[in-house]
């Protein structure tokens, strides 16, 4: 049996990529949580005011007003979407490759959360294989 809500989606991280996926999709009738580490990003973004200008902050308000998104920081929240999709910045080290410290953490700290029934996304740049931890 599935336990698991449709059209809810968790997104770790609301950058350029995050943010912008979680608007479509909030436009696409999913309930979507976006999780980011940082408090001062959650702060904001729960406030109404978006970090990216590609995201209005009329968008990012009606939203969060009509109940289709909000910004948790419990990564536990994550158990109740079926999708989860990780959208953290890997940017690359002085050999040109990526430092995947920031997906390892994002993948860590929600690993424990996943269920059987969840798929779960990277949108970070990185090899094939690598959340095959």
């Amino acid at each position: 049996m599935n336990t698991l809500t449709h059209k809810n989606l968790a997104i770790i991280g609301l950058g350029y990529v995050g943010l912008l996926l979680a608007m479509a999709a909030v436009d696409a009738g999913w309930f979507v949580m976006g999780i980011v580490a940082s408090e001062s990003r959650v702060n904001q973004i729960k406030s109404g005011s978006s970090p990216i200008e590609d995201a209005s902050d009329s968008d990012l308000k009606s939203a969060i007003e009509i109940g289709a998104f909000e910004a948790p920081c419990d990564f536990s929240r994550i158990s109740n979407a079926s999708v989860i999709v990780i959208c953290v910045p890997t940017p690359l080290d002085v050999d040109r490759e990526p430092d995947l410290e920031i997906l390892c953490n994002a993948v860590a700290a929600l690993s424990p959360h996943l269920t059987n029934e969840s798929l779960l996304i990277s949108e970070s740049t990185s090899y094939p294989g690598t959340l095959r931890i």
